[in-house]
Parts: C-alpha cells; structure tokens; sequence
C-alpha cells in the first residue's frame, strides 16, 4: 500500500503540470480558453470548433491524463463524507454546541448530492467549510500543504494526503487590523515585501474575506481573520470560491507611498523552493529590557525549549524583574498559538509572589487573535490571580473551550480530519465569551507593521508613566465575573464615590478615599462584598484594579464630565 501510494502522489504531481499546461493552450487566434473542469460541462465540438484537430489532441491528451479534478472518483468522496460526519458525530463531546445537527446535516447532505457535479478541490473546500462552521478552533479539516509551505498547521505533525497538496503562490501575507500585508515572497517577487493587497482579479479585500473566510476554522471571528491568509495564498481555494477563473490572477497591492502595482500571480510549480516562505528560526523565549524599567518576556509557545524548560525561563524573567528598580512586568503572547497547559503554573506563580508586580502599572500581558489554546489557558490564570493588564487585540481562544483534538485519517483521500475531544471549562460557567478582550485595545495596522511601530508596547510605555493627579472624575470598562460592565469613580478631598450602572449599582460613596499625588486607595462596600480599589493616574489613563473578596478586576478608566 505505501508503494501505491507514493506512486499515486507521484502520479497527479505529472497530471497536475499537464492540466496546467492544458490551461494554458491557446487556439490559433491566441484566445485563451476557459477553464474545464469536467468533460461533461464541456461542448467537444466547440472546443474542436476553436482550437482545431491538433489543439484539440493536446488537450484532451491532458484531459485524458487525469489532471487532479478526477484523482478521486464521487463514489470514494461519498464514502469520506461518510466517515466525516460519523467520525465528528463520534469524536467530539458535545458536537452540536454552535452550529445545530439539522444545519451540520443540510451542509452535509447538500454536499452529497452536489459531489457528482464537483472536482477534487471543490469538494475538499466544502468539507473544510463544512467543518470550519462547528466554529471551533481546534476541529478542523486539516490543509493538504507542503511541509515548507511556512504555514502553522499545528503542534502534532500531519501525514501526507493520497491527494496532491495544494500548490501555493509565491508570496506569504499577513492580517492587521485594517488589512493584509506582504511579509514574505519568492525571490521573483521580493520587490512586493511590504505591500498592502488591494484586489485579486477585480474583488477587493471584503470580497475575498467574505468568499473565504468561511473556510477558516476558529473559535472567534478574530482568529479565522488572522489566519485567512494561509488560504488566501492557495490558488485552488481562490478559483473554487469564485474569486479567480484559473489558477493565475492579477493581484493589485499598494506600497506605502500609495503608489499601486498589478501583478500576474500564479501557483508555484511542484517541488519548488519553498525556503524563502519558512519563519525565521527565532527561540520560543526571550528577554528584553526596555526604557523606564521595562522587562519585556516573550514566549512564542506553551513549551519546553531544547535548551531550556519554561519553568526555568520563568525564573530568569523573575529575576530579571527583582534586578530592575521600579520593574514594570510585560508578558508577550501575541502569536502564541499554545502547547502544553500543564507547563503554565511558574509564570503564573512568580506573578504572585512579586509584591512589586502588584502595583498600579507594573504587570501587562500582551494579547493577538493568534493567542490560541494553552497560551489561552495563561492569560486566563494571569487574568483571574494577578492584576495584569491585557494590551493589544481579543484573543483567538474562548476562556473555556473545546481541545485535546483527535487525529481521524479519512479512508479514500488520506486527509487529517482533527476532533476536539475534551473540554477545558478554565474559567466558570457563567463565561460566555468567546475571547477575552484586552483592557487596552491597541491593534496593529498595515502601516504599524510596514513601519515596524508596535502599538501595545506604545501604549505601555504611557501607562507605565505617572501622570497627573488622579482627582476627579473617570470611567472604565472593565469585566466583572465575566461580565463587561463600566466602572465610574470619582476621587476628591472630601471623599469619592463609584457606580457600575450593568450591576445595578447606583453611585455610593467610598468608605475611605487616600490622595497621594497620581495614586489613590479607596475603600467600599456593597451589600456583604468589601473591595479595596487601588490606581494611579498616568499618561495613559487611570490604572489599577478592584480588589473583590480577594480577586481583583483591572481597569484602565478616561477622564469623564464631572
């Protein structure tokens, strides 16, 4: 069987170039021919009506070799839409919990009837749709790729499909907030680095992200956003959602001058060097000291390092912070897509045990839509046990979510079919989130990365700054037990008050208020719950946190009308 599979690859590897080179024929006129992708759909007498005898024999020679829209038959498709659903229905603890059975089924049945009229690639991005819409982030129908292809496709490894992978195009992107980026391209192609996509064929970027964006799986709207350009770069994906009529399309991106370019952009041919496309061999830890005592700890994922465990990084970064007066703490999880939950507990510990960390801002966790699975399962810990400040965008990841996929190898195509199997209720039930948001939104734009300014760790270095006295009057959003909610003080020397209007509570005084310069402690009750409510006010807001029965809540509050 591993003979006639490998045999098998080897063989559309050759169908695939001749059906490219089938696309490409042009009749005597020099008209280009549109695409065919099932002979029944096509009028033989047309063609040979158009291209000639000879033209005709070189394409149906191509046709007759197989290109991949007929590797396998509807029969074999048929009996892996089979095992799909069985296999999710099976696997998963509670597979109905977003999208309904009767809507999973009509997206399943539908597809079954539509199979016949389908070639390869059409009825694999229907089951990756079909698939993506359970809306979870670790269920997923995993992309036939090649192993180069520079795309995080997930922790456990994935063996090959009996299909071809999907030929990509030769340049990477990358999402803000605004739009989408060139940020890596074959050497052809390198003068685009940095570019900012406009278009492909005509359609402009909310055109592509409406066609493809359901093909992303996700636990939130944010991380299917933030990795759509993994299938915006296949061309295959591009034509069977109706975004291009061939593998080949003009792309229009536009420079930082605002000056806009168009280029003919088609799939890199079998075996090509992908090593332009791979990520930087960069460590999974790192260290940076910045200006105004700031310790800056990335960590790229919820692992140990060859060279070093994650539970002795976390000493180095608490070293780091005994070592630097006055230190103001930052965590660094954007891009972090997780690993292993278990290793979380020394970076959460040493939090704790920092008397200087638990200072109006001193302790900041940077946060993405990337930020995904056990680095989820982090910034839940650091947000329930420690008053860090969350900078940056809403996570990828639900505070409680399904995880701990299956690995399922569908029988006729070999694709990776990924089931959640556990479910992870990290925070409590009453968490109905799908991400969790940053108390300071600072997402980073086309320009951000063309310029290479980070937004987050510019908001930090304000409210890193005292600033001001923190009399008067400020509002702030902020989440209560999972609820988001307004917080509103009001700081004077005779006294001060609060109120949060979603809870019902109307403006009561403060118990105490101390005035001290920027910072200010007050103290309050409501009904049986005692709170101590610290802060300081800064070049970038009041910062601090409510301190409720032991927990505290952070906020960072504006100046409101008195």
């Amino acid at each position: 069987m591993a003979a006639e599979a490998g045999q098998s690859r080897h063989d559309h590897r050759r169908r695939a170039r001749l059906g490219a080179q089938a696309g490409r024929t042009r009749g005597a006129a020099g008209a280009r021919l549109a695409p065919c992708y099932s002979i029944p759909t096509c009028s033989i007498q047309a063609i040979h009506g158009r291209i000639g005898m000879r033209g005709f024999l070189i394409m149906a020679a191509a046709v007759l070799a197989a290109s991949p829209a007929w590797a396998l038959p509807a029969e074999a498709w048929q009996r892996d839409l089979t095992a799909l659903r069985e296999a999710y229905a099976a696997t998963h603890p509670s597979p109905w919990h977003k999208l309904s059975r009767a809507e999973f089924d009509r997206m399943a049945d539908r597809l079954a009837a539509d199979i016949p009229s389908l070639d390869d690639r059409q009825v694999m991005a229907r089951m990756i749709e079909l698939i993506a819409a359970t809306g979870e982030g670790h269920t997923r129908l995993t992309l036939p790729l090649p192993e180069d292809a520079g795309v995080f496709l997930g922790h456990a490894k994935t063996e090959a499909p009996k299909l071809p992978v999907f030929a990509t195009l030769p340049i990477r992107l990358t999402a803000a907030s605004d739009g989408y980026l060139v940020t890596a391209a074959a050497p052809e192609y390198r003068r685009l680095v940095g570019a900012a996509l406009v278009s492909i064929d005509g359609k402009p970027v909310a055109a592509i992200e409406a066609a493809m964006l359901p093909l992303v799986n996700g636990d939130n709207a944010g991380m299917k956003r933030a990795y759509l350009p993994s299938f915006i770069m296949l061309p295959d994906l591009l034509r069977v959602r109706g975004l291009t009529a061939a593998n080949e399309a003009r792309w229009r991106f536009r420079f930082p001058s605002g000056r806009e370019v168009e280029e003919r952009l088609s799939a890199l041919p079998d075996g090509a060097d992908l090593a332009w496309a791979k990520e930087p061999d960069t460590p999974i830890f790192g260290l940076l000291p910045l200006d105004g005592g700031i310790v800056v700890a990335r960590i790229s994922e919820i692992g140990n390092a060859p060279d070093q465990s994650l539970a002795a990084f976390a000493d180095k970064i608490y070293a780091a912070v005994d070592q630097t007066p006055d230190a103001r703490l930052v965590i660094d999880l954007r891009g972090n897509p997780g690993g292993n939950n278990f290793l979380i507990d020394p970076v959460v510990r040493g939090a704790i045990a920092r008397p200087a960390l638990w200072k109006p801002g001193h302790l900041f966790v940077l946060i993405d839509a990337k930020t995904f699975s056990a680095a989820q399962n982090l910034v839940n810990a650091m947000e329930r046990w420690t008053p860090a400040l969350l900078v940056g965008e809403p996570t990828g990841g639900a505070p409680s979510s399904y995880g701990d996929s299956k690995r399922i190898t569908l029988p006729e195509s070999g694709l990776t079919l990924r089931v959640s199997s556990l479910y992870w209720q990290d925070t409590g039930p009453l968490d109905k989130r799908d991400a969790t948001a940053p108390h300071v939104a600072a997402p980073r734009t086309v320009a951000d990365l063309q310029t290479g300014r980070d937004p987050a760790l510019a908001a930090i270095a304000l409210l890193s700054r005292p600033q001001g006295s923190a009399q008067g009057s400020w509002a702030a959003p902020f989440t209560y037990v999972y609820r988001p909610a307004t917080l509103r003080v009001r700081f004077g020397r005779d006294g001060g008050s609060f109120a949060v209007p979603e809870l019902k509570l109307a403006e009561t005084p403060f118990q105490s208020v101390t005035l001290n310069g920027s910072d200010v402690t007050a103290t309050g009750k409501v009904r049986d719950s005692v709170f101590t409510l610290r802060a300081q006010s800064t070049a970038g807001g009041l910062v601090g946190w409510l301190d409720v029965n032991g927990r505290p809540y952070p906020f960072v509050a504006k100046r409101a009308a008195e």
